[in-house]
């Protein structure tokens, strides 16, 4: 019974002075923690909020989202967790999708949340000013444990948002199977850079409390303040998204003598160039792993540094206790190194979407997760994911996989990041394009490149040049908004070739 809450208040029984949380430059030990969970606790029973408690925070506080998660575990409710960046109708939506009757947020947030109909607001001046101590429990917390103790919005907020349900035993057992592929104790001290709202957050989050380390939460990623955490709070354990390893892979390799605390990092929530790995995996002063996985479905695959040399451009073997298929879209199986898509059963997968049943029934076949992803297996059991479904383009008919075209260019010295999409085209359905971040100079050499090492219908017929990319609040290139930004620019880009191709016909 309340699985997530029980394990971490016997590690805080265990060690109750023991540092669980560094932010903003102050510490909290275990005790602390769970002092502010009783406050949380008071609110709720002054606030006189019906049971279940369905409860949207809206905080950049680590000590308060940690406090809300603890509160909500304890008391058999139900946390939402969520940008806070979101517009008042974005939060609106969240609100509605997940049935929330409260909202807790940071006191500058209050103007978007204060006029949200019919839900109880809750603030951190509020929490702030409680004082209450006792040990009782305030909130009934009879009834069988919830399936919907965490609701994770992983498709954003807008349109029609898929609200991803975790139980506590599940979010307990993702957390237990990270601390044992990599040999996480007590000892360790682990750097969270992803916020909360995301499931990367949460992972980093709960991994260091199952596990009794301590957690340095950073408010922000750059890269110097990354540098420094990891200097000043010795950090053993990060899981990072690429565009923090990109941003950061000069230092680490450069820098790796001043890192010696750094026992693993693993790369997680995209795919990074296999140039970029290689680096990593060769001169990065500890272990490096690469790991492959959804929302839903936690981690599937992992890559062992001992794997690398010969398997870099996978995404590694998969996990224990956890099974993947390949499928056409005819839902038949793919041969052994066929392109298809990924296909997840794991013991450790969400309880569905709330208030969807109708589609998460839909992603489901024989049992196994339809992850939306592309992706194939090789003759050792290595696992490659190739793209999201949605972003192979389509071009004469032919199937191509940005990440192919990506990792060839990113081997251009001219270049720092390159992201390849699909804009439609009368002629040919889809054109290539390679949005890069370099100078315009370096569209000769990117050609160059392309000309020698990528088949022709894989070229980008237009290069743009930026100083970034779009980034998403948890690191993930947009290309959803590349394809919005770049698609309107298409004025017959293909007339040349249909004039070249008419013309030889002729002949």
């Amino acid at each position: 019974m309340r699985a997530l809450y029980s394990h971490i208040q016997s590690i805080k029984n265990l060690q109750p002075n023991k540092v669980a949380l560094y932010f903003d430059g102050r510490s909290y030990t275990y005790h602390k923690l769970f002092e502010l969970t009783l406050k949380c606790e008071s609110l709720l029973l002054q606030a006189n909020i019906s049971h279940p408690v369905r409860m949207v925070v809206m905080s950049e506080s680590a000590p308060c989202l940690i406090a809300w998660a603890l509160c909500l575990a304890k008391t058999n409710s139900t946390l939402i967790p969520v940008n806070c960046q979101l517009t008042r109708e974005q939060l609106k939506t969240v609100i509605n999708a997940a049935d929330a009757n409260a909202v807790f947020c940071d006191e500058k947030f209050v103007k978007t949340c204060r006029t949200i109909d019919a839900k109880v607001l809750l603030t951190s001046d509020e929490l702030d000013a409680e004082r209450s101590t006792t040990t009782e429990a305030y909130v009934d917390m009879s009834g069988a444990d919830i399936d919907d103790f965490l609701i994770t919005f992983s498709s954003g907020s807008t349109g029609d948002p898929k609200p991803i349900m975790v139980d506590q035993a599940t979010k307990l057992a993702r957390a237990q199977q990270t601390i044992q592929l990599y040999g996480l104790t007590a000892d360790d001290v682990v750097l969270c850079a992803s916020p909360f709202f995301h499931s990367l957050g949460q992972r980093h989050v709960f991994v260091a409390l199952a596990a009794g380390a301590t957690l340095v939460y950073m408010r922000r990623f750059t890269p110097a303040d990354w540098l420094a955490a990891v200097h000043k709070y010795q950090v053993s354990f990060v899981i990072a998204v690429s565009s923090h390893l990109q941003a950061l892979k000069d230092d680490l390799v450069s820098y790796s003598d001043k890192l010696q605390s750094l026992n693993t990092i693993v790369t997680s929530s995209a795919p990074i160039s296999n140039e970029l790995k290689s680096d990593l995996f060769k001169y990065l002063g500890c272990n490096f792993h690469e790991i492959y996985g959804t929302t839903e479905v936690a981690i599937v695959s992992n890559l062992y540094p001992s794997d690398a040399d010969k398997k870099t451009a996978t995404v590694g073997t998969i996990c224990e206790g956890v099974e993947v298929k390949i499928l056409r879209d005819d839902l038949s199986d793919c041969a052994q190194g066929e392109i298809g898509e990924i296909m997840v059963k794991t013991p450790l997968s969400f309880n569905g979407y709330y208030g969807k049943d109708d589609v998460y029934s839909q992603n489901l076949v024989d049992g196994f997760f339809r992850t939306g992803d592309v992706g194939k297996v090789d003759d050792e059991g290595f696992l490659s994911y190739v793209s999201r479904k949605k972003d192979i383009i389509i071009s004469g008919g032919i199937n191509i996989y940005p990440k192919d075209i990506e990792d060839i260019l990113a081997t251009c010295d001219a270049i720092d990041e390159v992201s390849v999409i699909g804009v439609p085209d009368d002629f040919l359905g889809e054109v290539v394009v390679a949005v890069c971040v370099a100078s315009n100079s370096a569209e000769r050499a990117l050609r160059k490149i392309a000309n020698s090492q990528l088949a022709p219908f894989q070229r980008p017929l237009k290069y743009f040049f930026v100083s970034s990319l779009p980034l998403g609040p948890t690191g993930k290139i947009q290309k959803n908004v590349l394809r919005e930004e770049y698609a309107p620019l298409n004025t017959d880009w293909t007339l040349p070739l249909r004039a070249l191709m008419y013309a030889e016909s002729k002949k």
